[in-house]
């Protein structure tokens, strides 16, 4: 069974997909004679049509699609706020470097992962990809022209933010 085929098949529930790798394949032709008398090779060159079908992308699904990018990005800068609070912590606790070289140290982890983890984007839904892929769709996605900027405004600021933050109370402890 042609795996190519099956997964790039469009979805449709009332499709009945063929259960047995010999059912459902086309014969290959046989070579046909020439007037030369010898058979020619049969055509080795195949092309695949892979039929998408609609996008599925509308104004909805666009604005949901940011919103759970947001969503993410808010989940990103809190864990790595939260190591680097940590960090900050053990540093004290050690007594490792001067105050300053433990907030730096806890400031840049934080920061530089928070924009490590927005320009990857581990979680980026495939809705998020087409309507940023579409120009007419592409509007509804918060900052959608740049993914530097997307990090720049929701990886880096915030978390350096919150770090700063945390590590201030958990200096004042």
């Amino acid at each position: 069974m042609n795996l190519q085929v099956v997964f790039l098949q469009p979805r449709n529930p009332a499709q009945s997909w063929p259960t047995d790798p010999g059912q459902g394949t086309t014969p290959t032709p046989t070579p046909t004679p020439t007037p030369g008398g010898s058979p020619t090779a049969p055509d080795t060159n195949t092309t695949v049509v892979v039929n998408t079908g609609p996008s599925g992308v509308d104004q909805d699904r666009c604005e949901g699609a940011s919103r759970n990018m947001l969503i993410a990005a808010g989940g990103y800068d809190f864990a790595t706020s939260l190591v680097g609070v940590v960090l900050f912590l053990v540093m004290r606790r050690k007594l490792w470097a001067t105050v300053f070289g433990r907030y730096l140290t806890a400031l840049m982890v934080a920061a530089l992962g928070a924009t490590a983890l927005m320009v990857l984007d581990p979680v980026r839904a495939d809705e998020l990809t087409l309507c940023l892929n579409n120009p007419e769709m592409a509007r509804y996605i918060f900052l959608s022209g740049s993914t530097v900027s997307r990090a720049l405004v929701l990886g880096l600021v915030p978390s350096f933010l919150v770090t700063l933050g945390g590590c201030w109370v958990a200096n004042r402890t």
